[in-house]
């Protein structure tokens, strides 16, 4: 590389940087004064950029500095810019708006009712009097028939009160509010079924709806020749990026066994579709600059045609790119490095979306792509076979293996468990992709030009017994025993301590700079003694937790990795494992029990009848006058209002010694306030898990 060259990886770098400072600054606008600023520190780095490189010769890291300062700079601005909030005619702007009108941009989801995102371009108090306005709106309407006919595109007019999207008030769990604010979504409408009507279709731009189009009759035709749901549902995945249809069980599978991210149409769809193109347009033997050019035309025409077939989802368009910029590079004789490549397509898809930084599967894909192409070639020098066969099955253990050196802190930091077969699954998740992808297209293709007949005779039967082959492999690797190691947890600065150490081993490896695995090593050790010191105090330390849970009640007690549940009989288990299944993780258990009444096994929590007790302290759930049965002399260090009960507080302290109080989701708005005014009247401690869920660490 030259001096008068700037690597692909500084410009990204630069961009992540000024997008890392706008996110957490919080900024929506930009004053008058703040641009100027910004312009002339922009302007004075280019300058210096100008002077560097020129006859002055300052020197190259000079030059590389200045043009970071400008990089981030312009990453800063356009992320400012991309956030809708700060958008003159946001729809939240308009006061006591009740009319909006927009546009579908996904393909609603059926749930307990119909979710979608709409682009609102209208706003009003008034039909009459609509004006335009923008911003992103998480849609939901009820059930019926005419909800359940919408689709991607369409045009809706709905009356609706915005909600700002609030906070979970759980500890640890899954931040919701952020996921949507990484997707420019900051408000959400529960609409009535009396309350939309359809204005229109056809609201996205033409590559859009041609796409939607597309995706319809492919999944039309994959649930018309694909027999079961399973198969349904993992080929809907695979080839068309809709995981919609996937049951839990199925999912879980996948996940413990380090096979999921084959559900998720991205790099290595696009990559298994270009290997396939490349296979047949390789065959013919002409290397002229024409042959290469319509080779060119073929293969971006086949990759996008696919991108079309999915949707047009985020993850396709990224690999799409990816793909795009190498046999660009490659049918122009370029040297073309991979790296830059990567670095280049992920700066093009951040300048186009920079909050997509944030979003998991952005840093899965490019992550996963970076880590196979440094350290496949670092495995395979130490690792080979003579065998052709035994070798290239060599080859897929080592890919896998290569992709979670980057990708397992993420999966651990996101999901909490680790899939200790991913080597296993690893040896057919690549061969089975290659016959349901090529088959399913085929059968999507057939069916296009009016060849149902082979579709029924020969595509579907077989494709049908690959996906039988392929759900069956991985549920069997899952029941193998101990498959995932569950209940893991890495905190926001111990998953940057890993990366700092497996970026110093990648140059160590690059360079063999012994400073660097230096650093590598004083990084793991620090991480590992991080671990044992955080296990150390959990286990030693016993907590409370009341969740904010509507309409029902969940308790937590934790004594070392052992944790007692009193929980309400209408709460899910589903709910109960999204509210605090990641607390738990944290906490490090690994012994889960559940009680109503009784003496627990072990003697750590009592129960009897409105009362518990652990470790000397004494809790009260009060729903009903019952509680005035008894009278104690030991104080009750926390009383849990619920079902909506409204206690005599005087009287109630005259039956116990009470330290604090709390409301819990059980409870009504109007309830907890009559509750909240009488604790402050007779200053008794009050809390509302609505705000919070209530933690008592002892």
């Amino acid at each position: 590389m030259s001096r008068y060259q700037l690597p692909t990886l500084l410009i990204l770098i630069g961009y992540i940087i000024g997008i890392m400072l706008a996110k957490h600054t919080q900024v929506y606008t930009l004053s008058l004064f703040s641009q100027i600023g910004l312009a002339v520190v922009f302007i004075t780095a280019l300058v210096s950029l100008g002077l560097s490189l020129s006859k002055y010769r300052l020197s190259i890291k000079s030059a590389s500095g200045f043009a970071l300062v400008a990089i981030v700079i312009v990453g800063f601005y356009r992320t400012v810019s991309y956030n809708e909030l700060g958008r003159d005619n946001h729809f939240s702007y308009f006061k006591s708006t009740q009319w909006h009108s927009g546009t579908i941009q996904d393909l609603p989801v059926t749930g307990k009712s119909i979710k979608f995102e709409l682009s609102i371009n209208h706003s009003g108090n008034h039909l009459d009097s609509l004006s335009p306005s923008s911003g992103n709106l998480l849609t939901y309407l009820p059930i019926d028939r005419e909800s359940e006919q919408l689709k991607q595109g369409d045009i809706i007019l709905i009356k609706a009160n915005i909600r700002a999207i609030r906070d979970n008030a759980n500890p640890r769990v899954f931040d919701y509010k952020a996921y949507l604010a990484n997707r420019n979504i900051h408000y959400q409408a529960f609409v009535k079924a009396e309350d939309w009507l359809l204005i229109g279709e056809g609201g996205l731009p033409y590559f859009y709806q041609l796409a939607s189009r597309a995706r319809d009759f492919s999944l039309r035709t994959i649930t018309t020749y694909i027999q079961s749901t399973n198969n349904q549902a993992v080929a809907s995945a695979m080839i068309l990026g809709i995981r919609s249809l996937i049951s839990d069980e199925l999912y879980d599978a996948y996940t413990d066994t380090g096979a999921v991210h084959v559900l998720a149409v991205s790099g290595l769809h696009v990559s298994i579709i270009s290997s396939m193109i490349l296979f047949f347009l390789t065959r013919s033997k002409r290397n002229t600059p024409m042959m290469k050019g319509i080779q060119l035309i073929i293969v971006l025409s086949l990759i996008w045609g696919f991108v079309l077939l999915t949707g047009a989802a985020p993850a396709v368009k990224r690999a799409a790119w990816m793909f795009t910029l190498f046999f660009i590079g490659k049918i122009f004789n370029k040297d073309t490095n991979i790296y830059n490549v990567l670095s280049l397509s992920a700066l093009l898809m951040l300048v186009y979306s920079p909050y997509m930084l944030f979003q998991a599967s952005f840093q899965f894909s490019f992550l996963a792509l970076w880590s196979i192409v440094f350290f496949v070639p670092v495995l395979s020098r130490y690792v080979s076979s003579p065998n052709k066969i035994l070798n290239y099955g060599i080859g897929l253990i080592i890919v896998a293996t290569a992709a979670q050196v980057l990708v397992a802190p993420l999966t651990i930091y996101f999901f909490h468990k680790f899939a200790k077969y991913f080597w296993l699954s690893g040896l057919f998740v690549v061969v089975l992709a290659y016959g349901v992808l090529g088959l399913g297209i085929s059968l999507i293709g057939f069916e296009a030009v009016g060849l149902s007949i082979l579709n029924s005779n020969i595509v579907a039967p077989i494709l049908n017994t690959l996906l039988c082959l392929f759900n069956w492999i991985i549920t069997t690797i899952q029941q193998i025993p101990n498959s995932s190691a569950d209940g893991l947890w890495l905190d926001d600065w111990v998953l940057v301590l890993l990366y700092v150490a497996i970026g110093c081993f990648m140059i160590f490896v690059s360079r063999q700079r012994k400073s660097y695995l230096f650093v590598c090593l004083s990084c793991f050790t620090l991480f590992l003694g991080s671990q044992l010191i955080r296990k150390s105090t959990m286990y030693n330390s016993n907590s409370l937790y009341v969740y904010d849970v509507y309409g029902s009640s969940l308790i937590d007690i934790m004594h070392g990795k052992s944790n007692t549940t009193l929980k309400s009989k209408n709460l899910t288990s589903e709910s109960e494992y999204f509210i605090a299944t990641n607390n738990r993780a944290y906490h490090g258990i690994v012994a889960q029990q559940y009680v109503d009444s009784g003496q627990v096994e072990g003697g750590q929590v009592t129960t009897k009848e409105n009362f518990f007790a652990f470790d000397d302290y004494l809790f009260m759930y009060a729903g009903h006058d019952s509680i005035y049965q008894y009278k104690s002399t030991v104080p009750v260090d926390v009383a849990i209002i619920q079902d909506d009960y409204i206690p005599d507080i005087h009287k109630l302290r005259e039956y116990y010694d009470i330290r604090s109080i709390i409301v819990d989701g059980t409870n009504s708005y109007d309830i907890k306030t009559l509750v909240r005014k009488e604790c402050y009247k007779y200053k008794i401690p009050f809390h509302d898990t609505q705000y919070g869920a209530y933690t008592m660490t002892f």
